[in-house]
């Protein structure tokens, strides 16, 4: 049974457009953000069609909720976008009973969104990120997401500089949003003290800091941005991230231990080293001021 046919009909349009070529091409990332913003375009002022999209903001922006999605259209989610796979090809759009005047507008809109993201048979991923991040709820998501992360990938390349980091650092500051996350907020601010600890000890942690951080800010992200999902599944969502902050917060103190050891033990190093080098030089001075020249005979 469809209780949504206007949202079975965009999603089956949308790949029957889109791999249209008989190859999938629109992968399970591309999928999620091309349906979340054909649904935003659909329903902005001026054509005002609501697809009634169940969605969060996760991961790697909004993302289809699977349980919601299968109770609106009939059907589970994993048949348009089977796991670990591309999209499947449409060759026929079901045939349902909305407006022909919706369908025309829902096609024209695709068809719009095609020409703006596939270059040559290939979604431009990048492009349509940055467009579903325009709508991200907080500034912080855009910064640590679209340009942080990046960044700190070059980090291990050496194609950007430590102080580089620093600014996306003190940028996350200003933009996390205290009072709508504010379960989290004391672990991100230990998360910024234990990064820059690893910034300046042992680059080497920094990638996976981030991650471990992200996930579990996500975790807490699809709680309390989503729309069109049931009490249960927020129930279940709240649980996995309660369960994912006690588990993290065990691990980024022990990170935390770690990288204060390898500074405090540095610090020590770098004042015996200083003491070698005072000891040398007051061992010179006395040289010189007992030194006597011998005059020739």
């Amino acid at each position: 049974m469809t209780n949504n046919p206007t949202l079975k009909f965009a999603v089956e349009t949308l790949l029957n457009k889109a791999n249209s070529r008989g190859e999938a091409v629109l992968g399970a990332t591309a999928f999620n953000k091309m349906v979340f913003l054909l649904y935003k375009r659909l329903k902005r002022k001026g054509k005002k069609l609501d697809l009634k999209l169940p969605y969060c903001w996760y991961l790697w922006g909004p993302f289809i909720a699977h349980a919601e999605f299968e109770h609106e259209v009939g059907v589970p989610l994993e048949y348009y976008v089977p796991e670990g796979e591309h999209t499947r090809v449409i060759d026929h759009v079901s045939d349902v009973e909305i407006p022909i005047a919706e369908k025309r507008l829902i096609e024209k809109e695709i068809n719009k969104m095609i020409a703006e993201f596939d270059n040559k048979g290939i979604i431009n991923l990048d492009l349509l990120l940055n467009r579903a991040y325009e709508l991200a709820p907080y500034e912080f998501q855009k910064v640590f997401n679209r340009s942080f992360r990046p960044e700190l990938n070059k980090l291990r390349s050496y194609s950007v500089s430590k102080e580089e980091i620093e600014a996306y650092l003190n940028r996350l500051l200003e933009t996390y949003p205290e009072k709508e996350m504010e379960e989290l907020y004391d672990v991100f601010l230990e998360w910024d003290d234990t990064f820059r600890l690893a910034l300046e000890n042992d680059t080497s942690r920094t990638y996976v800091l981030a991650e471990e951080f992200w996930g579990v800010f996500c975790k807490l992200l699809r709680v309390k941005q989503c729309y069109g999902v049931s009490t249960d599944t927020i129930i279940k969502w709240s649980f996995s991230f309660i369960d994912s902050l006690h588990q993290y917060e065990n691990k980024l103190e022990n990170e935390r231990n770690d990288l204060l050891g390898i500074h405090f033990e540095k610090e020590q190093t770098n004042v015996k080293v200083q003491q070698i080098v005072d000891d040398v030089m007051e061992l010179s001075h006395k040289i010189a001021i007992e030194y006597k020249p011998v005059k020739e005979v």
